[in-house]
């Protein structure tokens, strides 16, 4: 079974599409999946497969989803971008962070490697570094803080945060 896989696109890039311009977000600045999702992808690596080496359809199989859908595409390429997998080859293992997150020492430790987790995406670290400890802005403020700083693009922005 020969199977493709697209590389994302490494840097923002505006398209130019019939009259209007449109934003393009690379994968690595800014996953389509939340942390959570993405854990889910690297859950069954470390409890059924002990945190060893395994392949695309493994990770599928272990989430009771097909292998080459759209959804499992970008749930691996979140995961990928968060640093939680690390391809090995034509495979894919934990890296130390999210072994870290999956068997803390502490709870302090599960914190710290989740934040650094997040923080692994260029966006959000931008996102995370100039909001951490402050309020929010709210609504279309929101949106508009996102687009202005962090050059990102509404049709899938909601989706990550």
């Amino acid at each position: 079974m020969v199977k493709v896989v697209k590389k994302a696109i490494k840097k923002s890039t505006i398209v130019e599409s019939g009259t209007a311009a449109k934003t393009q977000v690379a994968a690595s600045d800014l996953p389509r999946k939340t942390i959570q999702e993405c854990l889910a992808v690297a859950r069954p690596i470390h409890e059924t497969y002990a945190a060893k080496s395994v392949s695309w359809d493994e990770i599928a199989a272990g989430m009771n989803r097909g292998a080459l859908t759209p959804v499992m595409k970008y749930l691996i390429w979140g995961t990928q971008a968060y640093g939680l997998i690390i391809k090995d080859g034509d495979n894919y293992k934990l890296t130390e962070t999210a072994k870290k997150i999956f068997t803390p020492e502490s709870e302090v430790e599960k914190r710290e490697n989740l934040i650094k987790a997040i923080t692994i995406p260029t966006i959000l670290s931008r996102f995370y570094t100039d909001y951490n400890g402050k309020f929010l802005p709210e609504g279309e403020f929101f949106d508009n803080i996102l687009f202005i700083q962090c050059l990102y693009c509404p049709e899938i922005c909601p989706t990550s945060l």
